[in-house]
């Protein structure tokens, strides 16, 4: 499968079966190009998100929320990851064999249970942290180390392509990655990944913005 970062906690995740779109916002207005091809399946984290469905194929799924579901041979969890008044939907995806957890707008500690019940990760795109509602980066660290991913990709992080007027408070890649032990990372243009190739040792990966 192929993943693409489309900026602020965007993604889309190409698979064989499907492709999911992750928090679609206005990409026009940043000067990013959502790519070609058809969408199946669309999943917005929570309100945080300035959701954007223009230039979308209609045909896309948009999930409704938390709950299990089975879309185009993706099976997807979602649950509440989110303090109240501040919801958030944490998605867990398999698609093509790899599970895929979006963590949103992460901002409160997930306990044991619910942990157990997103269950294998191989690869989890987290907030940096230090984003207003969202967990700090030491705290986003924390959350990783539980999930026990092979592969992390971050998010939510300050980029030219946003005026920072309309979004004020995105994180600090920079100190996201010293927080998980790393100096620096050469962003990759997307991550072509399958199942037999997923690292033995926990990666850091950063993907540029398509």
């Amino acid at each position: 499968m192929d993943i693409y970062y489309l900026g602020l906690s965007s993604f889309r995740l190409k698979g064989k079966s499907a492709t999911v779109l992750s928090d679609p916002y206005n990409y026009k207005s940043a000067g990013v190009k959502l790519g070609s091809g058809e969408v199946n399946i669309i999943s917005v984290s929570g309100p945080n998100v300035k959701k954007e469905l223009k230039g979308i194929e209609s045909q896309a799924i948009e999930l409704p929320g938390p709950g299990e579901y089975e879309i185009h041979a993706v099976q997807v969890i979602g649950i509440l990851g989110g303090r109240d008044g501040e919801q958030n939907t944490v998605f867990h995806f398999e698609i093509d064999g790899i599970n895929i957890l979006h963590a949103g707008y992460l901002n409160k500690k997930l306990d044991e249970k619910e942990i157990e019940k997103l269950g294998v990760v191989d690869i989890v795109l987290v907030p940096v942290g230090g984003v207003a509602g969202v967990l700090s980066s030491s705290e986003i660290s924390d959350f990783v180390t539980k999930v026990e991913p092979s592969i992390v990709i971050p998010m939510l992080y300050a980029n030219s392509k946003f005026d920072p007027k309309e979004y004020p408070n995105l994180g600090d890649l920079r100190e996201f990655l010293k927080q998980m032990g790393k100096d620096s990372a050469e962003p990759l243009v997307k991550l072509s990944i399958t199942k037999d190739k997923l690292p033995e040792e926990m990666q850091v990966i950063v993907l540029q913005i398509s």
